[in-house]
């Protein structure tokens, strides 16, 4: 089976406001008893909120964003002590999860829109696994910089699969670090402990910036090793979910080059690998309870491997990124009562581009033009015979967006 198609998709970010836009003002008021007429009109300028993220390409302060935007810093997330997704995001209105109390079945919505809608990245490269009963987030929560939540016509820019929203993490760099700890070389060691599934991570990390000047040259090692193991998870009413326990393994590495030997400006390059191992035993439907015949429990691996480059030359009014990405999701099922083994596995290769850059159209921010483009092809296997639910086949998009803000 083969599809392709091929979509074009237009942003013009547009807001009623004049190009003579003042700064937000708050006013303060007194009692005219205690204070003269001039200190009644004091005035407070703030100035405009800025977010930056591997998201938004424009430039824009966050008041002119088109679409509602959330970011989840690295303290967020190791505050919640992020197993899952639904951790993370769960607080972020209109963001709600399907799938029951098991991990690796959970399902994200934005604003009622189900898992197929919300388009799922890790470090801006898409994560195209789609099952029902298999989970969409093949990674340790714990170690990403921050995560990124979308909503609204923003999304539009990411073509098939967003229309519900976007879901972005990002892993550290190590120049992420160096900034944390205030230092060139170190490392971190991170163990945490859930009560309810007497949970228990692990995880290392070395870095080091490696830079006789920062402008000319830099070398940026990361290496991180993560594990975790949890029993069944315990319930409101005291007892233990059957089938719940798990154990996860992930290795990550990252090597990032900054330089200006390119001609003007600066290149910067930044290439990351992860690879990354859930298994325990669950239900074939894990949103479900074990019924004998109807939903038996399997053996059940979750394996992903990502190799992820992304290169960016930046010059003073412009700037151009390209971001190639491979990734192999496999579901490995082994039923426990007959040994059969399902697969299911899907291989993507991708890339995304795009140009930003200053135009007199564009007062504040950047006009941006990009294009996305990906191959998926999809593998199902049962008993050694063609899967008819997660059937073999290959599918080719690819599509091209503007954003043009006029504020």
């Amino acid at each position: 089976m083969k599809t392709h198609s091929v979509a074009s998709w237009l942003l013009l970010t547009a807001s009623l406001v004049s190009t003579s836009l003042t700064p937000l003002k708050t006013f303060a008021t007194t009692d005219a008893t205690a204070a003269d007429s001039a200190t009644a009109n004091e005035e407070t300028s703030l100035q405009p909120i800025v977010v930056n993220s591997e998201l938004e390409r424009s430039g824009l302060p966050l008041g002119f964003k088109p679409g509602s935007f959330v970011q989840k810093s690295k303290d967020s997330v190791e505050s919640q002590i992020s197993r899952s997704l639904r951790d993370v995001i769960s607080d972020v209105p209109g963001v709600a999860f399907l799938g029951g109390p098991r991990t690796r079945a959970q399902l994200p919505q934005i604003r009622g829109l189900g898992s197929d809608r919300v388009l799922i990245l890790e470090d801006g490269a898409r994560q195209n696994f789609q099952s029902g009963h298999s989970g969409r987030v093949f990674s340790d929560l714990g170690g990403f910089q921050e995560v990124e939540i979308v909503k609204g016509p923003f999304s539009s820019m990411f073509g098939s699969g967003a229309l519900g929203g976007v879901i972005n993490m990002r892993r550290p760099t190590a120049r992420d670090l160096m900034n944390r700890h205030g230092r060139n070389l170190g490392g971190e060691i991170s163990l945490d402990h859930s009560s309810a599934d007497s949970g228990f991570g692990q995880r290392y990390t070395v870095f080091g910036v490696l830079d006789r000047d920062p402008k000319s040259f830099s070398l940026d090692p990361i290496l991180s090793y993560s594990e975790s193991k949890a029993i069944d998870l315990k319930l409101g009413n005291g007892k233990r979910l059957p089938h719940s326990a798990h154990t996860t393994k992930e290795f990550y590495g990252g090597l990032g080059i900054q330089t200006s030997a390119f001609g003007s400006g600066t290149t910067k390059a930044n290439l990351k690998f992860t690879s990354y191992d859930d298994s325990g035993n669950a239900p074939l439907n894990p949103a479900e309870e074990e019924i004998p015949g109807r939903n038996p429990v399997a053996d059940t691996k979750n394996l992903k491997t990502d190799v992820v480059l992304s290169l960016r030359h930046e010059w003073k009014h412009a700037a151009f990124e390209l971001k190639p990405f491979m990734r192999q999701t496999k579901v490995v099922r082994v039923r426990l009562s007959d040994s059969r083994r399902d697969l299911l596995s899907i291989d993507s290769r991708g890339l995304d581009s795009f140009a930003e850059f200053e135009t007199p159209l564009a007062t504040r921010g950047r006009s941006v033009l990009g294009f996305d483009g990906f191959i998926v092809e999809n593998k199902g296997e049962r008993a050694g015979a063609v899967y008819g639910l997660f059937p073999n086949g290959e599918t080719t998009q690819d599509g091209s967006y503007a954003q043009q803000p006029v504020v």
